[in-house]
């Protein structure tokens, strides 16, 4: 249980470095994953090296020692061999081991001290180390331990030491670590530091590479942003790695076909539009001029009333597709003049209170009577946009329901605020509604472009077009408008 636990715990953290990664930038996760390909690269070499480094220093002295063990023990079994190990000791030989710069432990075969050149102490005690087992049975043995007393490391070589063809005891020849130590330990902190050097060109280098992918993919990024914003004129950088600088070129292409096509489209509604005015208008004058004659016959009054209208309504339609021809070729032209925007939206309340009183709206007017709140602006295109934004007011709120204008002056700006409590806008749908052709779910247009040609209309006069909704409770538009030098408000 305790097991499963743990590895539960280990696989959650793993998943979250996973997602962790998983949301990092792509410079980020380039950088990341050099980084640590150098780390681990770099940690397995030092480990190698230190593993290496200490075999290679410990090997080599013991090496050393064993061979002037043996040179030793030969040296007893040519030159002394007559005497034994206690008469040895008493009368003090020490010719055959004299050339050792060590710590000198002559044993018997039992393996206790007969002689410590050293440590007096020593004597009488028997040893059971690694290297006096080998010497025992008869092989050299060799065994590097931490000193009780000292805390240093020393290296101990036993050999046995033979009467001819009888081993008569051993001899052990001891040396201190501590230089040997020392020694590795400065060889390591090279080795750290240039490992840690390594890291850090590593680090520099994996900058440099993610940069040098990175850079000509966020450019292509930006430009595909602006691209996907309608600046279509907008090109990439063609240089690069064969496979940037080809995406680079690719993309231009794009661009390319889609401006052409985008003008198509242009040229065609366009052209369209032009085209069906005249008919309209025809058709209209023809239901306009038969109806006198249509007197007292029902069915042809309702036919030519429903001609009328319809016309009239295809007509709304081809404007507007007019006005998102002019807007998205850059030809609409603002006919400025200064203005009172209080008497314009007298006016349009007049105008749309028949379509108000029809509903049961109670459509109200808001504003200061004792200021003018003037504007240098296109009368008849900010008149469009008040007419488009008040009718849709109307036409999302129910019987009964109330639509408010306020026309005011907030710092710099000329404000209209048209707050209804209609249906309102979903959430998902209200950074939409001012998109070309975008109907929306409760919208019963027939081309989608009202809203879009209101916000470049307010746009081509240095203005905001701001929307606020809440679902089935009510929207508010707000129009801000600039009040630039040469605005008066003065009295009424």
């Amino acid at each position: 249980m305790e097991f499963k636990l743990k590895y539960d715990k280990l696989v959650e953290n793993f998943n979250n470095i996973k997602d962790f990664m998983l949301k990092k930038s792509l410079r980020t996760r380039i950088m990341t994953q050099f980084f640590m390909v150098i780390v681990l690269i770099v940690i397995f070499f030092e480990i190698f090296l230190i593993f290496t480094i200490k075999n290679y220093y410990y090997s080599g002295v013991t090496g050393i020692i064993q061979s002037q063990a043996k040179y030793s023990a030969k040296l007893y079994e040519i030159h002394l061999a007559n005497s034994s190990l206690s008469e040895l000791v008493l009368d003090d030989i020490e010719e055959f081991y004299s050339e050792v710069n060590a710590q000198v432990q002559i044993l018997n075969n039992s393996g206790k001290v007969l002689l410590d050149t050293v440590n007096g102490n020593q004597v009488g005690s028997i040893l059971s180390t690694s290297d006096v087992i080998s010497a025992k049975n008869g092989s050299n043995g060799s065994n590097i331990y931490k000193n009780s007393i000292s805390n240093k490391n020393e290296l101990a070589v036993s050999i046995p030491l033979n009467n001819g063809n009888e081993q008569v005891g051993i001899a052990r020849f001891i040396i201190s670590m501590e230089n040997i130590d020392s020694m590795i330990a400065q060889r390591y902190l090279v080795f750290f530091l240039f490992g840690f050097f390594v890291i850090i060109i590593g680090v520099s280098i994996s900058i440099f590479m993610s940069t040098k992918i990175v850079n000509p993919i966020e450019k292509l990024t930006n430009v595909a942003l602006k691209l996907a914003d309608g600046q279509l004129n907008e090109k990439a950088d063609e240089v690069g790695d064969y496979e940037i600088s080809k995406l680079g070129s690719t993309m231009n292409l794009m661009s390319e076909n889609l401006v052409k096509k985008e003008q198509l489209k242009k040229d065609f509604i366009s052209s369209v539009s032009h085209e069906l005015r005249t008919p309209l208008t025809v058709i209209k004058g023809w239901a306009f001029t038969l109806q006198p004659e249509a007197k007292g016959n029902k069915l042809l009054e309702d036919g030519l009333s429903i001609i009328e209208k319809e016309s009239d309504r295809l007509g709304n339609m081809v404007t507007e597709l007019l006005d998102f021809s002019e807007i998205s070729s850059g030809r609409l032209i603002m006919n400025k003049e200064l203005f009172d925007l209080n008497e314009l939206g007298i006016f349009i309340n007049k105008q749309l209170m028949p379509k108000s009183s029809s509903k049961k709206i109670d459509m109200i007017l808001n504003y200061d009577e004792t200021k003018r709140v003037m504007v240098m602006a296109d009368r008849d295109r900010i008149k469009q946009v008040f007419i488009n934004i008040l009718d849709n007011a109307l036409k999302f709120t129910d019987e009964g329901g109330v639509v408010l204008t306020d026309i005011k002056i907030e710092e710099d700006k000329a404000i209209i605020e048209v707050i209804d409590n209609g249906c309102g806008i979903s959430e998902d749908e209200i950074s939409l509604v001012t998109g070309k052709f975008y109907k929306g779910t409760n919208s019963n247009s027939h081309t989608g472009l009202g809203l879009s040609i209101c916000e470049e209309i307010v746009k081509a006069h240095n203005g905001n077009l701001i929307i606020r909704s809440v679902l089935e409770k009510g929207t508010v538009v707000r129009v801000e408008l600039p009040l630039e030098k040469g605005d008066i408000q003065n009295e009424a």
